[in-house]
Parts: C-alpha cells; structure tokens; sequence
C-alpha cells in the first residue's frame, strides 16, 4: 500500500510497471483539488480478493428497476464502483477537482515533474549562501517537490516563516523546519527571489 500524497501530481507513477497493489492519495495537494477529495486504487488482483459484506444501493440497483429497490442483491462484478461506502457524496467538489485534473493532464505529468525538478533544482542552489541547511535529499530519485531546510535555532525558522508569508511567500513548518513546496504554477523567477529572501533574512538576523 503506497501512500502517494505527496507525490500524485508532481511526479508520474506507473501503477502498472510498479509493485503498487494499493495506491492512495487526497486531492488537495499536487493534484490542486479542494479540500475533502481523495482517491484510492486498487489492483485488480486486489479487488478480485475482497469480499464484501455490506454496500451502497446506488452501484447494486445499476439501472435496474426502482421497484426492485428492496430487493437487490449483493454483486460482485462492479469492480470499485461496488465498493462505494454509506454516505453522502461530495458533489460540490467532484466538478472543480475534475477541472483540475483535466488541466494537469492538458500540461502532462512528465513537463509538470520537469518543471517542478528544475525549480527544486534552483531553489537548493540558491540557498547554498545561506546559513540554512538542506535536508532534502541530494539525490534527484529519492526527492519530492520540496525541500526542507533546517537552522539550529527554531526561533529563526519560525521568524522567516512569517516574514516570508508577509511578503506572499507561503511556506511550511514541520518539527522546526522550513518546507518549500514549489509546484507548476511557481516561475524560476519566483524562486531565485525566494533564493534571495532567504539569505538576505538569514544575515540580518
């Protein structure tokens, strides 16, 4: 089971070259969508190994009659769509995740996972000035698109994070760290600024 939040979106996953039986991921991160949407999918083996007990009216009628509302049986041959839980759907967001699907597709996932390298690339070149450490990794197979920087004194940290966000610059604390999380809608431009920023916030404190 692969939990692929940080990284569905930004990079390409190939669920089908890839040892992955289950891959799940929430739709408000890389895959720009609103809060509340998510995924899960399944290999088919996985699928064909579950047996429900319990499930949604919705998918079991299928077209069938509504009179025969009452009366449905449990079926086994809808595949995912046969496990839809109890609930009220989230119509509201179903349409404006959509969107924003169809226009990471539109982009494409390897220009997407370039552009995003390139800015990752820049950014930890750009604070190599700086009295910042660097705790992502160096090698580009095992980064994601952020980077995580670390200084000894958490005060410091916490004071860029809001100068930063003041400036329109919105960053991330994680267990006294500063993340960075770049993405296709952020410029090279943007970064060296940022590159600059953190350096010149850096030295005047």
């Amino acid at each position: 089971m692969l939990n692929g939040s940080q990284g569905v979106g930004a990079r390409p996953i190939d669920v089908t070259n890839t040892p992955i039986d289950v891959l799940a991921s929430c739709g408000y991160k890389w895959l720009c969508g609103p809060y509340g949407t998510g995924f899960t999918w399944l290999a088919p083996e996985v699928i064909k190994s579950l047996s429900p007990v319990q499930a949604y009216w919705l998918p079991m009628q299928a077209g069938r009659p509504l009179d025969e509302m009452q009366n449905l049986p449990l079926r086994t041959d809808l595949g995912t769509s046969g496990l839809d839980v109890f609930g009220t759907a989230n119509f509201n967001n179903f349409m404006p995740w959509t969107a924003s699907i169809e226009y990471l597709n539109d982009i494409g996932i390897d220009s997407i996972a370039n552009h995003g390298e390139r800015l990752v690339n820049r950014l930890i070149k750009g604070v190599k000035s700086s009295p910042f450490g660097v705790l992502t990794p160096n090698e580009p197979e095992r980064r994601a698109n952020i980077v995580v920087l670390h200084h000894p004194t958490e005060e410091l940290v916490q004071e860029t994070h809001v100068k930063l966000s003041q400036i329109g610059f919105h960053t991330a604390l994680r267990e006294g760290n500063l993340r960075i999380s770049p993405h296709l809608y952020n410029t090279i431009e943007e970064i060296d600024e940022l590159g600059d920023l953190l350096t010149n916030v850096s030295v005047s404190n």
